[in-house]
């Protein structure tokens, strides 16, 4: 922003947007998780973390009914909407998508969250997806992740974001 007036010396600020910072969100990162009781990364996991060139840490390369299980803590029981942030494009094997109909289901302390049919994965930019509501609990909570159908229908994942409901 520049501020000026004839006759005076002007003056620049520069500003800075950031994300708005939500009281009590939770932000639940997806290479914490496990992968079939094995870290995610570890040879022959369903499931495997990369980094992407733009600097991101993501699951990728999903095989079919593979499962991530995260467990994160809560210092607040109740109602939170729940976002995954993810992105289509980048899969291994298939570079070029630009959508993905994620066939996900997902589960926060063994309640499944009702994602639409229609539920798709947009672009190759990691983007917040809200999927739903879910309740936690003070203490563990745990975010489980399938992938339905076949290899590579799974989007890459970042990291799961709780927002506590007002």
């Amino acid at each position: 922003i520049e501020v000026y007036k004839a006759g005076m010396i002007s003056t620049k600020v520069t500003v800075t947007v950031a994300e708005k910072v939500v009281a009590g969100e939770i932000r639940a990162q997806a290479e914490d998780g496990t992968c079939e009781g094995a870290a995610i990364g570890e040879t022959d996991t369903k499931i495997i973390k990369r980094t992407t060139n733009g600097g991101e840490t993501c699951t990728a390369q999903w095989e079919a009914e593979a499962v991530l299980t995260i467990k994160f803590s809560a210092e607040k029981a109740g109602a939170y909407s729940v976002y995954l942030n993810g992105r289509a494009g980048g899969q291994y094997g298939m570079s070029n998508i630009d959508d993905l109909k994620a066939v996900i289901e997902v589960k926060v302390n063994n309640v499944a969250i009702a994602i639409p049919d229609a539920f798709a994965i947009s672009g190759r930019t990691f983007t917040d997806y809200l999927l739903g509501n879910a309740n936690l609990t003070v203490g563990e909570n745990t975010i489980e992740v399938k992938a339905i159908g076949e290899s590579d229908t799974a989007p890459n994942i970042d990291f799961f974001k709780l927002v506590p409901n007002a």
